[in-house]
């Protein structure tokens, strides 16, 4: 039986899904299948989206597993406690029904799709178990494998996505219209869909969150022959955020939109649960919107430590400090792990005769997270994210471009001018392989005291600050070359510009542009 379900509760990615649920017998043990599927998006079971639900003998769900794909091994992880259901939709058809349109021309397929992922996969099934509260310290940090990279959070404010060629979405459009015929547009996407408007906070820091775990970190700076550019890690990452704006969570608590909402939420007692089962028995990161406002600013925890001590009975007071991966607040060129900081919580939770959490409570003094989610899968369009983009496509271009080998050029540019002369010298097709920067160029005749050089983004939009890095260099008649020890990596121009005076008969050309370490 399949239903389908709209999630209009979660900011930004809410939209609909078709769930199906199917009886299986497995050794002698009946189960429930409860697997989403949306034709629309891929003919196939994804582990990561599907759960084993065992029942007892009145059909009653028991415990829950959920799926995930280990270089090509599936395998069933345990909850420990049905609360902690991940994808937030019932866990029995008959429950499904009352809440959720039954789908009926989906059934036939998606139960060949069922067949065929039994058939090709060994279910493994590894349980986790359920520890009760006690007093002491605990302590768990994610599996490096699963540690988010570094990243920039690509605010909205300045379009720093989709601003120029040499933009992530500015070298996706270049890429699919000279590899396919068509531009699909996604830089016009942009500029009229993420504005952010006046919400300064604005920009794509979910999709960073997500990307930087659920895809390989680019690494390498890649060379795109049919359009002669490079594309860098940088860049890479960005295409990688905007595609990942939307995936499948598994989510926790509710957003904070405003006045009547519960700021307490979300609550300790699942805050608990979630940090103890992600990280501590799976070794995945759990990211969070740590802003308790409309504000959402979305961190990724890594670690933790509780130091547990019993307040009272069946009660524990718990200090929490988290290490927490955040996004790079400036534009950079760079590789390697998120740079983490610490956060920290107390509350106390009140637990059953077993030692079980039944609930929480925040200190006054301590802030709380709005909500907590941890990526799953990446999804089809949700109607926040750019749909002229989608990750097939990206992961496509990172996967089949070439790494790119060019560390220096002759550009053979020439400006002659009598006043106010302009010259661009493109770096689009270089590599940075370093800080420094190396010119090589001549001048044939000048009537000026000197030029400056200015790092440019684009035309569109600057890259530091909305401030040009600047530099003079001396402008006399003969062959010059001038190294300058500090190169934004991410530029991808060298304008040249009159300097203080103006500048009559120039008559220069560039011979020599290379990148130094």
């Amino acid at each position: 039986q399949c239903f389908q379900f709209f999630k209009n509760d979660l900011p930004e990615w809410a939209h609909r899904e078709t769930w199906c649920y199917q009886e299986r017998r497995i050794e002698s043990q009946v189960y429930l299948f409860l697997f989403q599927f949306d034709s629309g998006f891929a003919d196939l079971v994804k582990p990561e989206l599907t759960a084993l639900i065992k029942l007892d003998h009145k059909k009653r769900p028991l415990k829950m597993s959920v799926g995930s794909n280990h270089r090509g091994t599936v395998q069933f992880d345990e909850l420990p406690s049905l609360k902690l259901n991940p994808f937030a939709i019932p866990l029995s058809p008959e429950e499904a029904s009352q809440v959720a349109v039954r789908v009926y021309p989906h059934t036939r397929k998606a139960s060949a799709l069922l067949d065929s992922f039994i058939s090709s996969h060994r279910v493994q099934v590894r349980a986790h178990s359920v520890t009760s509260l006690q007093e002491g310290i605990y302590s768990a940090n994610i599996s490096e494998k699963h540690f988010p990279f570094n990243g920039f959070w690509w605010s909205l404010a300045g379009l720093p996505m989709s601003s120029g060629p040499n933009s992530p979405l500015g070298f996706y459009d270049l890429y699919q219209k000279a590899h396919t015929g068509r531009n699909p547009n996604s830089v016009g996407w942009e500029e009229k869909n993420h504005t952010g408007g006046e919400a300064e906070w604005g920009g794509h820091c979910n999709g960073w969150a997500a990307s930087s775990v659920l895809f390989p970190e680019p690494t390498k700076t890649l060379y795109d022959p049919t359009t002669g550019r490079v594309l860098t890690p940088y860049a890479q990452k960005g295409m990688l955020a905007e595609a990942a704006y939307c995936v499948q969570t598994a989510f926790y608590g509710k957003r904070y939109s405003g006045p009547g909402d519960d700021l307490l939420d979300v609550y300790p007692d699942v805050f608990h649960r979630v940090l103890s089962y992600y990280i501590g028995e799976l070794g995945q990161g759990v990211a969070m919107d740590y802003v308790r406002t409309a504000e959402i600013d979305n961190h990724t925890i890594t670690g933790y430590r509780f130091e547990i001590r019993a307040n009272g009975l069946q009660s524990y007071h718990v200090n929490a400090v988290l290490t927490v991966a955040g996004y790079d607040i400036e534009q950079r060129d760079s590789i390697g792990r998120a740079v983490t900081y610490e956060r920290k919580y107390s509350y106390t939770l009140k637990t059953d005769a077993k030692g079980e959490i039944i609930s929480g409570q925040w200190d006054e003094s301590s802030d709380n997270p709005d909500f907590l989610w941890v990526a799953l899968s990446p999804a089809k369009n949700c109607g926040g994210m750019n749909p002229k983009i989608d990750y097939q496509t990206v992961s496509k271009i990172i996967q089949s471009l070439p790494e790119a080998k060019v560390t220096s050029s002759n550009p053979n540019i020439r400006v002659v001018a009598s006043l106010y002369p302009q010259l661009q010298i493109p770096l689009a097709t270089l590599i940075p392989m370093g800080d420094g920067i190396e010119i090589t160029y001549t001048v044939n005749s000048v009537s000026t005291a000197g030029l400056q050089l200015i790092f440019s983004g684009n035309a569109r939009y600057p890259i530091k600050d909305g401030i040009d890095e600047s530099v003079f260099i001396p402008v006399t008649v003969g062959t010059h070359t001038v190294k300058l020890d500090r190169l934004l990596s991410i530029s991808d121009a060298v304008v040249v510009n009159p300097g203080l005076q103006n500048t009559i008969n120039l008559d220069m050309s560039v011979d020599r542009v290379r990148f130094f370490k």
